[in-house]
């Protein structure tokens, strides 16, 4: 494959995503589409300086308003790129 080729479907794989912690957002550059949100989520808590007290599976993921797995790649819940993840800390309550 022609090195510019290879390029732009490198480019194509990957995007920027920002993810909005305390109000600060954090932008995590070269984020492959095929990957698990989990992976530069955990990457915006560690620039935020959040791990290792609040881990990933203390936050809740929004995206338009409505919860995204952690677990499902960048490419199944169709973020764009540039695209806003909200990442608030889940209820410390316990229960139903």
């Amino acid at each position: 494959m022609p090195e510019k080729d290879k390029n732009k479907e490198n480019n194509e794989n990957h995007i920027e995503l920002i993810f909005v912690i305390g109000g600060k957002p954090r932008t995590i550059p070269k984020v492959n589409v095929h990957q698990k949100l989990s992976v530069p989520a955990t990457e915006a808590l560690k620039l935020s300086n959040n791990l290792p007290a609040n881990p990933l599976d203390r936050w809740q993921l929004m995206y338009q308003n409505n919860e995204v797995s952690a677990e499902s790649t960048i490419e199944d819940l169709k973020l764009p790129n540039m695209a806003e993840v909200y990442m608030n800390i889940r209820d410390a309550k316990g229960g139903n």
